[in-house]
């Protein structure tokens, strides 16, 4: 509709993200929520190559982004598909924190070992199975030994309080998210919360069972389309106003860019852009229908 009006287009390549369950993305046309914060302080997401990748506590959008890292040396998206793992702890906590399952119940999609060997076995497999509908994405061959010592070196980041990799938690946003909404315990389990130095940060039991979720990348809403100017005028190829054309929300080039400001981080703009739109629009001549 807009380009019909001879209107310039922006942000097309880019959308607003968050994380989904892949298998639920594979059974259901939509899937029934979004992975908005993984739930647990010991709790950790890798790549296929058993290393972490991004701040877990970062808001949906920005963490999101990360699935579509190009790896120039490898040739590969090595980012393509995350692994959440956790600890028993964070499994018994957090559970019912989606995505992780209410204790006494069960998921299909959380996979388990009893050490990193036997979870990346248990990957592998669940990933030959899917082979066909992701493009044959596979573990690296040192998953496990890498997961390892991933995990190492996380629980020392934990103990200090201290995410020099990717400031988890470091935020006022992260750390209140984490707390208030996505990771508040369950009561009457055996597990202390007990005082950390990050709230968002606890070491993983290297003694637990682990656990793991495949995620995947997953759209919330667009963030491109018409350009528009600061009166919220909808701009031409020539970069002219389109008389009589406004837009505002997440039907046009987002004034942000690709960048989300937070849960809700949509409506800020929209409100103000359209409010800017009808100003400008009540302020323009009186047109004539032909």
């Amino acid at each position: 509709m807009a380009t019909a009006a001879g209107a310039r287009l922006g942000n097309m390549s880019s959308a607003w993200r968050a994380e989904i369950v892949l298998e639920q993305a594979l059974q259901f046309s939509s899937t029934p929520d979004d992975v908005f914060m993984p739930p647990g302080d010991s709790t950790i997401l890798v790549n296929r190559h058993g290393r972490r990748v991004v701040n877990e506590t970062a808001n949906y959008n920005e963490r999101t982004r990360v699935h579509f890292a190009w790896d120039p040396s490898r040739h590969e998206w090595s980012n393509m598909l995350l692994f959440m793992v956790y600890d028993q702890r964070t499994a018994e906590l957090y559970g019912g924190r989606f995505p992780i399952p209410a204790a006494g119940t069960q998921a299909p999609y959380v996979l388990s070992g009893a050490n990193p060997v036997e979870l990346a076995a248990a990957i592998k497999e669940r990933l030959a199975r899917l082979a066909s509908r992701i493009g044959g994405v596979e573990l690296e061959e040192n998953f496990a030994s890498s997961l390892s010592a991933t995990i190492k070196h996380y629980n020392e980041l934990a103990s200090q309080g201290v995410d020099v990799d990717f400031h988890r938690g470091e935020k006022l946003y992260d750390r209140l998210w984490h707390t208030h909404i996505w990771s508040y315990p369950n009561q009457g389990t055996a597990h202390a919360l007990g005082k950390t130095p990050n709230p968002t940060m606890h070491p993983v039991d290297p003694a637990s069972r682990l656990y793991a979720i495949i995620l995947a990348a997953g759209t919330l809403d667009t963030n491109g389309g018409p350009v528009i100017n600061a009166a919220a005028e909808v701009l031409a190829a020539d970069g002219k106003p389109i008389a009589g054309l406004y837009g505002a929300g997440n039907c046009i080039a987002s004034p942000t860019g690709p960048y989300y400001y937070g849960g809700g981080g949509t409506l800020g703009p929209a409100i103000t852009f359209a409010s800017l739109a009808a100003k400008s629009a009540a302020a323009s001549p009186v047109k004539e229908l032909d």
